[in-house]
């Protein structure tokens, strides 16, 4: 429940518009973190921890110049982080409307399902790899685990989809009439493969069921 929180807070970020609707240290808006995460020692003495963005600096002539108020007078290594925020608050733009969420994982901000679920299935193989790469498996077998995840066997669905499989060549699974050659049916629900995997789990002890994708398995 906590991580599919995080992965919802890290995708949703403000579009600032004119800032006043964005809180200035709690919403993602500028960086990878809200502010408050980056500088969480700034955060802590702060007066405005519940200000939005344009409470935080006024039109002076022709530029932005951004104030803070804080609870007491800082030291001088906190002075060198205030000095980080200006840096990086530096190239903010203020416009017309209205602050705005947008969803970051489409280009166009705006959320779908499709977008989702292509992170999610990014996300896992990313966690999937870095423990592939930990184990103490033989080179070859992380170099195929890889080829794997990223659907890069030489399938015959595969080689299709790239006009290499010769038109007198089946695309179907060999010895499995009617079904399409893929990673995921080759290598979890072709019935040789189905074989295996329960003699492996026989071999341990458990019960298995044959997953949707291959990141199930390697999650496991």
């Amino acid at each position: 429940m906590v991580e599919a929180k995080n992965w919802l807070a890290e995708s949703l970020v403000r579009r600032l518009g004119n800032g006043n609707s964005t809180f200035f240290w709690s919403y993602l808006w500028i960086g990878e973190a809200p502010l408050s995460v980056v500088f969480p020692q700034l955060f802590s003495l702060s007066n405005q921890q519940n200000s939005f963005i344009n409470e935080f600096c006024e039109l002076i002539g022709e530029r932005w110049v951004w104030s803070f108020s804080w609870r007491r007078n800082l030291f001088r290594w906190e002075e060198y982080l205030v000095a980080q925020l200006s840096e990086l608050l530096e190239p903010v733009i203020f416009s017309l409307v209205e602050d705005s969420w947008m969803w970051r994982p489409d280009p166009e901000g705006a959320f779908s399902v499709n977008s989702s679920y292509k992170l999610l299935v990014e996300e896992d193989i990313v966690v999937v790899f870095d423990q592939i790469w930990d184990s103490p498996a033989p080179s070859k077998v992380i170099a195929f685990s890889w080829q794997f995840l990223y659907n890069r066997i030489p399938t015959r669905n595969n080689l299709e989809a790239r006009d290499l499989l010769g038109s007198d060549l089946p695309w179907e699974c060999v010895g499995c009439v009617g079904n399409v050659e893929s990673s995921i049916y080759l290598f979890l629900h072709c019935p040789s493969a189905l074989m295996v995997w329960y003699e492996v789990s026989r071999w341990l002890g458990v019960v298995i069921v044959a997953p949707p994708r291959f990141l199930f398995s390697l999650k496991c």
